[in-house]
């Protein structure tokens, strides 16, 4: 009886702890946004949520980064905020530059790795330097799309304690579930240049390796504002013909061209995307290739700029 006893008092503890390790993260709604200039003495600050403990998984699994961070989220009907503090013993040897977007690979970063969906399928990634300078991703499986770009607000500056990032996410930038209230998954990530290291909150999970997806925390949003998804993109080309007529350069007249490419977002999760009269002289051909006496049919490789749609 006593062995039962046990049994059930161990069987319960581990029921308490495992409810306690999925609880769900409950950003403060605000109706005061911070400034994002990178200072981080806003109002919504000093009573917004705060995660630390962040733990390294790069080069090693488990052990405490060797630099503490301090990550706050808030957000209004509109917007998603984030705020971190990235401490550092050593401020003058933080890696950082002042590039073009999605450049900053080498530099000290935070990322805000964001599953809109909760549903560990796909993930925004959302990367800041310390100077504000962004780089942003779209991952859906296992594929991972750097060239996306998306609208949002970032600023960053280095102190004595280290540096400080504010991030600005509209709703209207992301896809995200029409269900309320809204779940999202994340992981918030640093990267210190100078000594390779890499770490997160939540911790990952050796056993899980690197798979974002499966090991984030929960975000709870309510109250949101929901956007329907409607992108009109018009373009115009002309093209002019000259020639040369006795020495003269004379107008042989000129055609102009209109094009229209639209994005619509039939659900969350359905998007109708379409072309009328598209554009194909930025499309690179194949390469010539000599066709003779040949084994094999001949392959062309693809080329980014052939991928379209219609």
């Amino acid at each position: 009886m006593k062995d039962l006893n046990f049994l059930w008092i161990s069987l319960t503890f581990l029921f308490i702890n495992s409810t306690h390790a999925i609880e769900p993260l409950k950003p403060l709604h605000t109706e005061f946004p911070p400034k994002i200039d990178g200072i981080l003495d806003d109002p919504v600050w000093q009573k917004a949520p705060s995660e630390s403990g962040f733990k390294i998984y790069y080069p090693d699994y488990g052990g405490e980064m060797t630099e503490s961070t301090k990550v706050w989220y808030a957000y209004d009907r509109e917007n998603l905020y984030f705020a971190f503090m990235c401490y550092d013993s050593e401020p003058d040897k933080i890696k950082t530059s002042i590039i073009a977007r999605d450049k900053i690979r080498p530099d000290d970063w935070i990322c805000i790795n964001l599953d809109t969906f909760n549903d560990q399928q796909s993930l925004y990634a959302f990367y800041v330097n310390p100077m504000g300078i962004q780089m942003d991703s779209r991952a859906i499986g296992e594929n991972e799309d750097m060239d996306a770009d998306f609208v949002w607000y970032s600023e960053g500056k280095i102190n004595e304690s280290g540096y400080a990032i504010e991030l600005k996410i509209p709703f209207k930038s992301i896809r995200f579930s029409s269900q309320e209230p809204v779940e999202m998954g994340i992981i918030f990530e640093r990267y210190i240049s100078r000594k390779s290291e890499a770490g997160t909150y939540p911790p990952l999970d050796p056993k899980w390796g690197h798979n974002f997806n499966t090991q984030m925390r929960t975000l709870i949003y309510e109250n949101v504002k929901h956007y329907q998804l409607l992108e009109i993109l018009p373009a115009v080309t002309h093209s002019q013909n000259s020639a040369i007529d006795q020495g003269k350069l004379k107008s042989q007249g000129g055609e102009g061209e209109f094009s229209l490419t639209g994005k619509y977002g039939i659900t969350s999760h359905l998007i109708f995307d379409g072309t009328y009269n598209p554009d194909f002289s930025q499309v690179e051909s194949d390469a010539g290739q000599v066709d003779f006496n040949q084994r094999y049919a001949l392959f062309s490789h693809r080329k980014k700029s052939q991928y379209f749609f219609l």
